[in-house]
């Protein structure tokens, strides 16, 4: 008894969580079931997907590229995703095959019914399978699939290979779908059913085609408890054995003090909209700051939540309404306009650019960097002067010292009172020229993984 998925609204971050802690219990059920019936050839099988290579044709412009992109992927991970652990599972969690209660406060998922497609297959589809359908109709894909992991996890834990796939599985199960839609469509050019059925994926693959990759890997390992970043806690080991002081950012100035300034959205340092948003002013308190001392480097912000991203440039549509990309990323060193920086480790120039929208980056650097032990990493450079553009090249090899780059002012780094905006990033997640600088609440067990707080670098450590 109880309604079918398809027929529930709204379809809450709730009820995806006993969706996924159904599904669980069932790959949890079925392991050590056999039967011969569930070793067949079958189209609906993600692993056995590659028969959509054949049916490219069928495909143009936006469409072509997402499908041929995910087919990519499938077969990059072909020798993994083979050794991965298998048994039969349902392999259609569908919105028709999921039965829910007909509580309409607090709805539960009840049961998943009708095994005609089970199959002996890699476990991990199930789960694809699952959040291929469950995150159709919403706003954000990723943010509705952490639910359904989480408890599926709970009840069958997911191996980290397992989640490293992942990404890539749910994609091929809706190439599969539209692959089928456009056969038939083919057979069937009157059948407006078709175009009706097959849309909804459409949508889902185009919303996962705009996700990195990687940054859903990490968002699935931190739904499970896993450190979201693998390299995160490497990183922080190569970090503790360093010397760098902030000094070596600014070698030709005579520091003599590190001060941290908060500029959270409780701070009463940052008064009303109106003074916070004058760079003018902001300046002028700065400076009272340092007390006359010109020898005082005031900065701070690494993981506060400030009220000047609070706008639309920062707004993010989640599942729930409107949220906000509030939480800073990065450290701010409020220091004056022209001010020369320098490298304080070796690396690569990996772009230098103008990001030039209203209250953005301004002139950036991001450079490249390896340990010895090859571990990669990036470090940027934000809120520039526009000279700084034509000081190095894309690719350029730098060294601990050299001059990367001046301060800009508010006319040139993209509207901000004078500072040098300095982020660590343990993966680029495809940015070619930019990197986010804040978070929203709901995902900085994520970011801040991917970007570890700058202060483990320097040896000061009055800012953490």
């Amino acid at each position: 008894p109880g309604r079918l998925w398809s027929a529930v609204n709204p379809q809450s971050e709730n009820l995806l969580y006993y969706l996924g802690k159904e599904a669980g219990k069932l790959s949890a059920t079925l392991q050590g079931f056999e039967h011969p019936l569930a070793h067949r050839d079958f189209a609906w099988d993600v692993g056995q997907a590659q028969w959509t290579y054949e049916h490219i044709e069928l495909f143009t412009g936006d469409k072509l590229e997402i499908v041929e992109y995910f087919q990519s992927l499938f077969k990059e991970i072909q020798e993994p995703y083979t050794a991965l652990r298998k048994s039969v599972v349902h392999s259609d969690a569908n919105d028709n095959n999921v039965i829910v209660s007909n509580d309409l406060i607090h709805p539960q998922v009840e049961a998943i019914i009708d095994y005609g497609d089970a199959i002996y297959t890699q476990t991990i589809n199930d789960l694809a399978i699952a959040i291929a359908y469950a995150v159709m109709n919403k706003p954000d894909a990723l943010e509705a699939a952490l639910p359904i992991i989480k408890a599926y996890h709970q009840e069958f834990p997911l191996l980290p290979e397992e989640l490293e796939l992942l990404y890539t599985l749910v994609a091929m199960r809706l190439v599969i779908s539209v692959t089928k839609s456009a056969i038939n469509r083919q057979q069937e050019p009157d059948n407006a059913y078709l175009l009706i059925s097959e849309k909804p994926a459409w949508e889902v693959l185009k919303k996962w085609r705009k996700i990195s990759k990687n940054l859903a890997h990490y968002s699935f390992r931190s739904a499970c408890g896993f450190t979201p970043h693998p390299k995160e806690n490497e990183f922080k080991t190569w970090a503790a054995t360093q010397n760098i002081t902030i000094q070596s950012l600014f070698p030709k100035l005579p520091l003599e003090e590190v001060i941290k300034v908060d500029m959270s959205i409780e701070s009463p340092w940052m008064g009303h909209e109106s003074e916070y948003l004058n760079n003018q002013l902001t300046e002028y308190k700065l400076q009272e700051l340092k007390s006359g001392n010109e020898n005082v480097l005031v900065a701070g912000g690494y993981l506060e939540t400030r009220p000047f991203y609070i706008t639309n440039a920062y707004k993010k549509e989640s599942n729930n309404g409107p949220i906000y990309r509030a939480v800073h990323l990065g450290l701010d060193m409020w220091i004056d306009a022209e001010t020369q920086i320098h490298a304080p480790i070796d690396g690569e120039v990996f772009s230098i650019y103008h990001n030039d929208a209203d209250k953005d980056y301004g002139p950036t650097l991001i450079l490249k960097h390896q340990t010895k032990e090859g571990l990669v990493f990036f470090s940027l450079y934000g809120h520039l002067s526009l000279a700084s553009l034509s000081l190095l090249k894309k690719g350029q090899n730098i060294k601990k010292g050299s001059p990367i780059a001046w301060v800009g002012n508010h006319k040139e780094n993209g509207n901000w009172a004078a500072h040098l905006h300095f982020q660590l990033m343990l993966d680029m997640l495809d940015n070619q020229h930019d990197f986010p600088g804040v978070s929203t609440p709901n995902e900085l067990d994520v970011w801040k993984s991917i970007c570890p707080n700058p202060n483990l670098l320097w040896k000061e450590k009055n800012l953490e």
